[in-house]
């Protein structure tokens, strides 16, 4: 009887997990991470309307692209030094 129950909760788990569904979805966690987690943090505290957010998310989004980009294509060239 017990393994009746157990395969059949086992099977209906594997049938959500395959679809995504639950809380987890294909990509990882439906609420968007760590980071969506600690900005809805921020709106809480900041009382911020959804248009606030909106250009807060874009603003970090774009300072997070800035910094994870390559400073340049080439690497710096060393000075020759004056002979005396």
């Amino acid at each position: 009887m017990f393994g009746f129950l157990i395969g059949t909760l086992s099977l209906i788990g594997l049938i959500r997990v395959a679809r995504g569904g639950g809380r987890w979805g294909r990509g990882g966690y439906r609420g968007g991470g760590p980071r969506r987690w600690m900005l809805r943090r921020l709106y809480e505290r900041l009382d911020t309307t959804p248009g606030q957010e909106k250009v807060i998310a874009e603003v970090l989004d774009d300072a997070e692209k800035k910094m994870w980009r390559p400073a340049s294509s080439s690497p710096p060239r060393a000075r020759p030094t004056p002979a005396p």
